[in-house]
């Protein structure tokens, strides 16, 4: 808790909410500890520090999803998250992912996750001014 009160916040809530998720993502045990609250000017910036990382987050799956296909969980996680990321856009989803177009929709139909493609109003609003006249 002291590290929380010391630090300088220089964002805002979603900084916090942020840290914490993060946190809780990496902690070894049932409570965060100090040590596993990593701050923005914290985060890593080797390879090294990279693979501290990932052993930590396979631990955790390990421990979490026991003899699943791990791999397979991971990928669809990866695929809703840069599908969300392009707002559903498939082909720029699958360059981030590094494979193919119709890669991508197979995997998307073998792990069955929904695409909401829909408009917001926003972005309604923000295709007004920015069509050409």
């Amino acid at each position: 808790m002291q590290k929380l009160l010391e630090y300088h916040w220089p964002g805002n809530v979603r900084e916090l909410q942020n840290i914490t998720k993060r946190a809780c993502i990496f902690c070894k045990g049932t409570h965060i500890l100090p040590e596993e609250l990593v701050f923005y000017e914290e985060y890593p910036k080797k390879e090294e520090d990279v693979e501290q990382i990932l052993d930590n987050l396979f631990e955790r799956l390990i421990r979490i999803y026991k003899e699943e296909d791990i791999i397979s969980i991971v990928e669809k996680e990866f695929i809703k998250r840069a599908l969300k990321l392009t707002k559903a856009n498939q082909i720029k989803a699958a360059k981030i992912l590094g494979m193919n177009r119709n890669t991508l929709r197979n995997k998307i139909e073998k792990y069955k996750i929904k695409i909401d493609n829909k408009k917001t109003f926003l972005d309604y609003c923000c295709n007004l001014y920015t069509a050409p006249l």
